[in-house]
């Protein structure tokens, strides 16, 4: 596989993406209405689709995945919302840099339908059992992380003490909202990252509350964007969210440290505000092809 050229990602970014927003953020509900897809920006075009053999989830992936190795996110959807394809602006745009997500949810259900905590926990149960065989000899599990957008994110968190999860990352997501708790965030060693849509963000209390509760020795980063709650998702690639994803997926799963980067200095300089430790802790083999 190509080695991904962080950096010039980076100056391309600063191009292509405004600035830190100017008027003020607006809380809302993640989005109803689903941003198509572009197969993402990233070397290797991304698409969706249902497999049989993985009910209640979405795959995306590269469309031609031949000679690479990928590592898996397995995804919760704002709202706990059962339609995988709801998010694909987004997780296409993950996907295109080389990576499998897997969206907890059927294909076109809409909104009406949800998925849980055990619907996440089948992801990685199927990831694990299917990588290096068949139509997915391209899927590496030994690099697997779990992700979700508000409702979605308390899935991740509930399945973060997996043993056969990675890393974890948190959008718009608190384990105080709906009820939660932060309790099984105490004890976790592994990587866990917070992307929050500012003080209008709902859930702006709760990411704060969880970020001192995550012990110190485990690798930790929070990073504000006064987006309010629906962030970027909405936009083409999901915007400076779709980026702050294809970084996290680059650096904690494909081992790609030069995506650190983004996390200690080029954040800032794109107008988010940001808090992290036991960052130097992180050690993930880079995948090379």
């Amino acid at each position: 596989m190509k080695f991904l050229c962080v950096p010039l990602l980076l100056s391309a970014l600063a191009i292509a993406l405004p600035q830190a927003e100017t008027a003020p953020c607006v809380n809302t509900a993640p989005p109803r209405t689903i941003t198509p897809s572009t197969g993402g920006t990233g070397p290797y075009k991304s698409h969706f689709f249902s497999d049989p053999t993985l009910p209640n989830h979405v795959v995306y992936q590269p469309k031609n995945p031949a000679g690479l190795k990928m590592p898996v996110i397995v995804w919760g959807n704002g709202q706990c919302f059962g339609d995988g394809a709801i998010f694909q602006a987004f997780l296409g745009q993950v996907a295109s840099y080389g990576i499998v997500v897997l969206a907890g949810g059927k294909l076109g259900t809409g909104t009406n339908e949800r998925v849980t905590a055990a619907t996440m926990k089948q992801g990685i149960d199927w990831a694990v059992k299917v990588a290096g065989t068949g139509n997915y000899s391209h899927l590496d599990a030994s690099q697997l992380a779990v992700w979700g957008q508000s409702c979605g994110g308390l899935l991740a968190i509930q399945n973060a003490g997996d043993e056969r999860v990675t890393s974890v990352g948190i959008f718009n997501s608190g384990s105080s909202m709906i009820g939660g708790s932060a309790v099984s965030l105490r004890g976790l060693k592994k990587p866990v990252f917070y992307f929050v849509g500012g003080t209008c963000d709902m859930a702006y209390p709760s990411a704060e509350s969880d970020f001192k509760v995550i012990p110190q020795g485990t690798p930790a980063w929070k990073g504000n964007l006064p987006v309010g709650h629906t962030a970027t998702f909405p936009e083409v690639n999901a915007g400076r969210f779709g980026m702050a994803g294809v970084y996290l997926a680059q650096w904690l799963l494909r081992g790609n440290e030069s995506a650190s980067r983004w996390f200690v200095s080029g954040a800032k300089g794109e107008g988010w505000s940001v808090e992290h430790h036991d960052l130097d802790k992180i050690q993930v083999p880079a995948i090379s092809k």
